[in-house]
């Protein structure tokens, strides 16, 4: 069931308050989890401010493309981990 089931889309602080609640490890996530700042920091720093106030399922998509762009643009091994961290969570967190 992804997040977007219920609404259409979620104000920054409310993607905000669910990340930041959000405890369990996606699968295929290797490592140490995030902790409540850097879930709740990854809204400020994934979703610019383009997607304005609201984040719909089509920006949480575009911003995950975005993501993945990066990841294989990465020249740095640990670049491209952390990258990748930070999609898996937010394809656990989405439930994409």
């Amino acid at each position: 069931m992804s997040i977007f089931d219920e609404k259409k889309s979620y104000s920054r602080s409310r993607l905000r308050d669910s990340f930041r609640r959000y405890t369990k490890k996606p699968s295929g996530m290797r490592g140490r989890k995030f902790d409540q700042k850097e879930r709740a920091g990854l809204v400020e720093g994934i979703f610019e401010k383009k997607y304005g106030g609201q984040i719909s399922k089509s920006d949480y998509r575009d911003a995950l493309k975005k993501l993945e762009t990066q990841k294989r643009e990465a020249k740095d091994r640990n670049e491209r981990q952390e990258l990748d961290r930070k999609i898996k969570f937010l394809r656990g967190a989405g439930e994409f």
